[in-house]
């Protein structure tokens, strides 16, 4: 993983809150016509793929929709979510 670009500590919780603070629900819920509490900031393009930590790469996120967006960056299946009455969600 490339390191060498990602913001540690006090920076990245300043970029971090200003973030949550301007947008505060999760953008891709938000596209679905859901409304999510967004908690987990996102990289578009990973680090490990290039990506940096400019705000213009990064986006607020629910936990599910981080989850499942850090799995297709990587080339991997997101494991289906289950509702309460057993059945997928989406």
């Amino acid at each position: 993983m490339n390191t060498s670009n990602r913001k540690a500590g006090r920076p990245w919780q300043r970029i971090r809150r200003a973030i949550l603070a301007a947008e505060p629900l999760c953008r891709l819920c938000l596209a679905k016509g859901r409304v999510a509490v967004a908690v987990e900031i996102d990289h578009e393009v990973p680090l490990a793929k290039g990506g940096t930590d400019d705000p213009a790469n990064l986006r607020p996120l629910c936990r599910d929709c981080h989850l499942d967006a850090t799995c297709r960056q990587f080339g991997r299946r997101p494991k289906p979510r289950i509702g309460n009455d057993g059945w997928p969600i989406d």
